[in-house]
């Protein structure tokens, strides 16, 4: 029978090298621990077939995590059980179930949270990304995240803002390009998190979209692959030069070498094959070799290197700010005003000349053939 009170063990039986890693660990057999015991088990799987991922340090990353994962579940068992259901919603996304364990956080594609912090792991970028994990809670598939105190800004960010936090321009290019490459849609000003040590993304769900540009719903909405506030700070136009334009091109050829241990992890994980996930890794695909073929020049800036990659995203870019300036405000960014125009208008007071002209807008920069 299972015991709350008590602690998951891991055993360790042998060092995790190139030639072998040998763990094993006993969860108590229920619904929530046997989700625990198949994400080691698919854990010590990939590190098998993906010898390299102890580059990454991924074993040592999952199992803490795992561990993290299963105080939270106990934790868990001395709230009320209809009390977790109902904070499990959009409108509440999440429980801290204690501050040094971790958070539970709404049940829609926590598949695509886990995935978005396991590609950063191997990627070596997970400093910016919550480690996810899908878990079980009173038979509720959610997400755990360990908790973290962050800030966050406004939903719309100003055209040019300075960054609410000061990073090297290194470390923004690769949390943006990173964002980019997942194909992040929800990192609007309210999910750009932050902390002392950096930024912090805890709500990376709504990522790996199946077409790479934005595309009108009904004529009425826009479904938008890349909704990117990181896109609008001052950041965005600062040439890359000197040492920082070495270390930029270094990463992106890193992250190239990375490419077939990429291929294997999509052809393995669990993470990938239990879902029907196809063309959503195709589009991947398609955002990689965008990103890494073209060539990154010195003294160019983010913002021209991420037009140049991805053109249609921006058709007419200049009349969606100054639409969404009307509503808003002026001086809104280029993806806050995306962010407004394609989703957020709905939830605004605007009159219907506004919405006839945002709606051509949308049908003549974005019908989908």
């Amino acid at each position: 029978m299972f015991d709350a009170s008590q602690p998951i063990e891991i055993h360790q039986t042998g060092a995790f090298s190139e030639k072998s890693a040998i763990y094993s660990c006993c969860f108590p057999a229920d619904r929530q621990a046997n989700a625990l015991q198949r994400a080691m088990n698919s854990t010590l799987f990939l590190c098998e077939q993906i010898p390299s991922l102890h580059n990454y340090n991924y074993l040592d990353k999952k199992i803490e995590l795992i561990l993290k994962a299963s105080k939270g579940v106990r934790i868990s068992k001395i709230h009320v059980k209809d009390r977790l259901v109902r904070i499990c919603n959009h409108g509440r996304e999440g429980r801290v179930l204690s501050e040094d364990v971790g958070i539970y956080k709404k049940d829609r594609d926590t598949f695509k949270e886990a995935l978005a912090w396991e590609l950063s792991v191997i990627l070596g970028c997970d400093q910016f990304i919550a480690p996810s994990l899908p878990i079980y809670i009173h038979d509720n598939e959610a997400t755990f995240q360990p908790f973290f105190s962050v800030s966050f800004m406004n939903r719309f960010i100003q055209d040019g803002q300075e960054m609410p936090l000061k990073i090297p321009l290194e470390d923004y290019w690769v949390l943006t390009l990173f964002t980019f490459l997942i194909g992040h849609s929800d990192l609007n000003g309210d999910n750009l998190h932050f902390n002392e040590n950096g930024f912090f993304l805890i709500d990376n769900d709504c990522s790996f979209p199946s077409i790479n540009r934005p595309i009108s719903l009904d004529g009425h909405s826009l479904s938008v692959p890349f909704q990117n506030v990181l896109f609008d700070f001052d950041c965005s136009q600062k040439k890359l030069s000197g040492v920082t334009y070495q270390r930029v091109a270094a990463i992106l050829s890193d992250w190239k070498s990375r490419e077939k241990d990429l291929e294997k992890f999509f052809s393995f994980s669990p993470l990938v094959q239990r879902r029907d996930f196809k063309i959503c890794e195709q589009a991947f695909w398609e955002r990689w070799r965008r990103i890494l073929d073209t060539e990154l020049l010195c003294e160019i800036d983010l913002r021209t290197f991420i037009q140049t990659i991805f053109p249609e995203h921006f058709k007419q870019i200049d009349i969606a700010q100054k639409l969404a300036s009307r509503v808003v405000g002026p001086g809104i960014g280029p993806m806050s005003a995306l962010h407004l125009l394609g989703a957020y208008i709905r939830y605004c007071s605007v009159d219907s000349v506004i919405y006839d002209e945002v709606y051509k807008w949308i049908n003549f920069n974005h019908v989908y053939p």
